[in-house]
């Protein structure tokens, strides 16, 4: 089911209108043979659409066959498109040039076409109307009744973690806060299976004596407005609603809340429109200070069109907390001791099984069903190496879940998140790339729109993220990176196992099927001659595991559409590569490609072409320019010193990344052929160091470029003229429509005044690394009205960063000419449009390696940076943090300190709930961080005082020169801790005779020790204890538990392995 197809029908109607305004420049029976074969192609899209989810054996291989016609007719209009465009260009056109030749070649096209529309002719014949019998739950959840009263997830079995219950405590302070007289909307976000429901039920639960009215409602994506008032109604007075007029529905409603105060939760919401449309205006009269509407959804647009007061996100469980619900859902006798230690003696492969679920509760959940009745070694070893979700597709519960959130999608977007399981398990899948596979693969027009495809791409994208479909990677700023979560892949993989190989380790493609079309190779080698076999491929992606010799043949896969071979040792690439006459997309990225072929240019589909990483890729061949549909080009990372000649030619460039600078004999400066590069939104350019301060800069004309949203630009040396440096990058102006910035290796004293310059609007991102000379920051980039992340590093000269970052310079005498012209256009700028709060979106800032850096100003009453939510400062040496940033940043969230000796003190961060502390040698106290649950402290031996942090709950400790645990950590109430430390204390933690160490930890629920790095996986041994201490009152016995996991690692100077490693905590019994 990889192919949509609907939406792939409808992209081959897309080709064969093409075609057909061709007309001319085709023989006329061509033309007769393209309308015969639309024509079919409508019935078989017609015929699979009244079959979906059949799961009738004969009509799922009928549809099957059907989907592989509709591929060989992509193909072969395909081909015959690209023939038809050789003829209109007089360069390649070969329907006259060679007569004979020319002959056979309209032959075989005829022959083609003649072969597609028997084989469909045959393929509609055998269809008989009892095929189509077959309906699976998809098609039985259309008859589902769209509103009911109760939720339909069952949280029976599913105990509330702590972090669960914090969340529904600030849930719950958040609608009784008296200072606000509106209708607190919570809308709770996350994927399918995330826990949304069981968050909102103990809310629920939370709240019922609180409220006078609760509504709970189960809003499917088929709602009906008198559907959804009725349920209101009857959920509020305990009545039946049977009427069906609007007017009267919304009055009895109002009837029933007016004055009250209404608890409403709308559970798995696919659209804003049932409280928007139906249920907000009625719910006005009720007692808007204490009432509050839940919502539950998949959906971050459908969130924010309800404009909710406050967003919460569930995060995945631990694996701590994974084990403890799979654990509570295998054990069906919670009373039975002996049934709990055979699920305990299981915990190591368990830990292992639930990585494939990867922090998602209801996966969790299923999964333990299935292993209830399967409680030995051998089962569930053989469970976690079996591929059954991939091979027979989900189990029912879940399946049922995820397909809810595929079907919802559009068309395009469904065959877009399909394709998204090409990638391996656990791949970071780069956005740009994925991108241009799908603009390779057709899913998004490259004509016929005024969005450029690359921002559709980025669109489909960010909507597959706002459904939770895609997880962008943590750090990666913009989602730039994204992964997909381990169920939702083996979801799509099964959607998709028809079409897509994953050719992992041990696998041999030779034995597959060869009607596949697109398929993956491991890091593993495989033999070329395997793949050959696969004609029907349209992609082919490598990671290092094909190698093609210079006398491999590529002409049996004429189909390819996509070849991406990264990280081998290629030295020639086969000659035969000009036979893919319908490759669009060509990655060779850490290859050892000395040349791409000089025949590239005649390769007329190529679109996209990444050489990064390629060392020994010295130049350019002329004739790339010819490559019209050129798309997107990488050439950083190499050898490559100059473009061809005429390189402006290559004017659909959309991606430029590497371009190298320099100056010819003459004086003349080759940027001038960036400035014919109309369509560019992004551009990276390097070497200008080169570039001398004398050459024009008008012919590269990046402030005239409309559509440039990222652009970086690099000097690849560390020393050079301060002075020609700052004339230079003063000269490169950028558009007001870059939205992200980055300047590397930047040598001037000052840093561009464009900087300062209100045309910069819609900067969103700011990266300055790497800046030797630079004394000071920009004024005014507190100014920037949208900048949302400020990156700067490595830049030793600075000393200071002072409030002038925030508010606009100021003439003076000492002012510089270039300066105070600078300014003067600030200060003009700043009378009509300045913000009214410095840094009013940033939400991320970065200052690392600022080694000189010894004064922060910034006094608490200058507000700034209200939103700022992640803060991270590394090697410098301040010895205090402002003032301001305790009182103005309200909304920081996460905080990382590293490497600051001379700090002391971290204390009256209210909002901080995450802070990591590393190699600070002076720290001394932490006091005042109320809401902090997350605490990493490594390498900070004077810290003696940790206060005021109630809400702690987890820990990581890592020092390996303690001698002893500290005593703070009597006071803390943690839930979990995590230490490693020296293999000394290790062992005084673990001994009866060290018992002071213990008592130190005693009172913590869950304890991890580690010798010498928990961040290395060797480990000499692991063991787990448990304690059941057992105690007769009034014939009752209780039970008390408590989880110590000590992990050994070898020291470097023990020879030999003993063969038992065993410690026990004081009291504790070895199971």
């Amino acid at each position: 089911m990889a192919m949509v197809v609907e939406a792939f029908t409808s992209d081959l109607c897309y080709l064969i209108t093409q075609i057909k305004a061709k007309r001319l420049s085709m023989p006329p029976k061509y033309h007769d043979l393209v309308i015969e074969l639309e024509s079919k192609i409508v019935k078989i899209r017609d015929y699979v659409a009244r079959t979906s989810g059949s799961k009738d054996t004969v009509v799922v291989a009928l549809v099957r066959e059907m989907k592989g016609a509709l591929y060989d007719a992509s193909d072969a209009l395909s081909l015959l498109l690209l023939k038809i465009e050789d003829t209109e260009d007089p360069v390649t056109a070969c329907w006259t040039c060679f007569p004979n030749l020319d002959h056979l070649r309209k032959l075989k096209f005829r022959q083609e076409f003649s072969r597609l529309n028997s084989e469909m002719s045959l393929l509609l014949q055998r269809y008989t109307p009892s095929s189509s019998s077959g309906l699976d739950f998809q098609r039985g959840e259309d008859r589902v009744d769209h509103t009911t009263i109760l939720s339909s997830m069952d949280t029976s079995d599913m105990v509330p973690d702590h972090q669960m219950e914090k969340s529904a405590k600030t849930i719950i302070d958040i609608i009784y806060d008296k200072n606000d007289d509106k209708i607190k909307i919570i809308a709770i976000v996350g994927p399918a299976g995330i826990g949304k429901t069981f968050l909102a039920t103990i809310i629920n639960s939370r709240l019922q004596c609180r409220v006078d009215c609760t509504i709970w409602l189960n809003v499917t994506a088929k709602f009906t407005r008198p559907d959804l008032l009725r349920a209101a109604i009857s959920s509020c007075r305990g009545i039946d609603g049977r009427f069906s007029d609007m007017s009267y529905l919304e009055y009895k409603l109002q009837e029933a809340v007016r004055d009250k105060d209404v608890l409403l939760v709308m559970d798995d919401v696919w659209s804003e429109k049932p409280w928007t449309d139906v249920l907000q205006g009625p719910l006005r009269v009720c007692n808007r200070q204490y009432s509050c509407v839940i919502v539950t959804t998949r959906n971050e647009n459908v969130a924010a069109m309800m404009k909710p007061t406050h967003i919460y996100r569930p995060h995945k469980l631990k694996p701590d907390v994974s084990w403890s619900l799979m654990k509570n859902q295998i054990i069906s006798n919670k009373e039975d001791e002996r049934e709990e230690q055979e699920v305990d003696r299981l915990q190591v492969i368990g830990n292992k099984i639930l990585e494939k679920c990867d922090g998602l509760p209801l996966a969790i959940k299923v999964l333990a069903g299935e292993l209830q009745q399967k409680k030995t070694q051998d089962n569930w070893e053989h469970m976690l190496k079996n591929k059954k979700w991939l091979k027979e597709g989900l189990p029912e519960e879940l399946n049922r879940s995820i397909y809810l959130s595929f079907n919802d999608l559009p068309l395009h977007l469904k065959q877009c998140f399909l394709y998204c399981s090409i990638f391996p398990e656990g791949q970071t899948i780069t956005c740009d790339k994925l991108f241009q596979m799908w603009i390779a693969e057709g899913f998004i027009p490259s004509d016929g729109s005024s969005k450029l495809p690359e921002a559709l791409g980025q669109e489909y994208y960010m909507e597959l993220v706002a459904r939770n479909l895609l997880e962008p990677i943590d750090g990666n700023f913009d989602e730039c990176c994204c992964a997909m979560h381990t169920v939702f892949r083996s979801f799509a993989q099964y959607l998709a196992k028809d079409e897509t190989l994953l050719r992992d380790e041990g696998e041999n493609t030779s034995d597959s099927t060869p009607k596949f079309h697109r398929l993956y190779v491991s890091n593993k080698e495989v033999e070329y001659s395997d793949i050959q076999k696969h004609k029907s491929l349209r992609a082919l992606v490598s990671t290092g595991g094909i190698i093609p010799k210079p006398s491999d043949s590529f002409s049996s896969l004429e189909c390819l559409r996509i070849l991406h071979v990264n990280n081998a040792k290629i030295s020639n690439l086969p000659g035969s590569l000009h036979h893919l006459k319908l490759l669009k997309y060509l990655d060779l990225s850490n290859t050892d490609v000395p040349a791409l072929p000089h025949y590239i240019g005649k390769m007329k589909c190529l679109q996209y072409i990444c050489v990064h990483g390629c060392k020994m890729l010295k130049q350019l061949p002329g004739s790339i320019v010819n490559l019209q549909k050129l798309r997107f080009l990488d050439i950083s990372d190499t050898e490559v010193k100059e473009v061809p000649k005429d390189f402006g030619k290559l004017n659909n460039l959309v991606t430029l990344k590497g371009f190298p600078a320099n100056t010819d004999d003459t004086g003349k400066c080759n940027l001038e052929e960036i400035g014919l590069l109309s369509k560019l939104m992004h551009l990276a350019v390097q070497g200008l160091q080169k570039i001398s301060s004398s050459c024009s800069f008008t012919g590269a004309k990046l402030s005239d470029k409309t559509h440039l949203t990222s652009l970086r630009l690099r000097c690849n040396t560390s020393e050079g003229d301060e002075i020609q440096s700052q004339e230079v990058f003063d000269n490169l102006c950028p558009s007001p429509s870059v939205e992200h910035l980055t300047i590397t290796g930047y040598f001037g004293f000052r840093l561009p005044n464009w900087l300062m310059s209100p045309t910069l609007e819609n900067l969103r991102m700011l990266k300055l690394e790497n800046l030797p000379s630079c004394k000071e920051l920009p004024y005014s980039l507190g100014q920037l009205p949208n900048l949302e992340s400020l990156c700067v590093q490595h830049a030793r000269c600075i000393r200071r960063i002072g409030e002038e970052l925030f508010v606009p310079c100021t003439l003076d005498d000492d002012t510089d000419e270039d300066d105070r012209s600078t300014c003067t256009l600030i200060d003009k700028y700043n009378r009509s449009m300045a913000v009214s709060t410095p840094f009013p979106k940033l939400i991320k800032l970065v200052f690392h390696g600022l080694v000189g850096w010894k004064e922060w100003d910034w006094e608490g009453q200058l507000e700034a940076m209200r939103d700022l939510q992640n803060l991270r400062i590394s090697r410098c040496r301040l010895s205090h943090l402002p003032p301001g940033l305790n009182c103005q940043a309200k909304g920081l969230r996460v905080m990382t300190i590293q490497n600051i000796k001379e700090l002391r003190l971290v204390d009256k961060f209210c909002s901080i709930v995450e802070l990591y502390l590393h190699s600070i040698s002076n720290l001394e106290k932490i006091a005042y961080l109320p809401n902090m649950h997350m605490l990493r402290i490594s390498k900070c031996p004077k810290l003696k005082v940790l206060e005021g942090v109630e809400a702690l709950s987890s820990m990581e400790l890592k020092d390996y020169e303690m001698s002893t645990l500290p005593e703070y950590l009597k006071s803390l109430k943690l839930r979990h801790l995590k230490i490693d430390c020296t293999l000394k204390l290790l062992k005084m933690i673990s001994k009866r005779y060290a018992a002071l160490e213990w008592e130190k930890i005693s009172h913590i629920g869950y304890i991890e020790a580690y010798a010498d790095g928990f961040d290395d996986n060797k480990r000499l041994h692991t063991r787990k204890t448990s304690m059941k201490q057992q105690a007769r009152q009034s014939k009752k016995i209780i039970t008390t538990h408590r989880l110590l996991v000590l992990n050994f690692q070898l020291p470097s100077n023990l020879r030999t392995k003993p063969n038992h490693l065993h410690y026990c905590a004081p009291g504790y019994q070895v199971r």
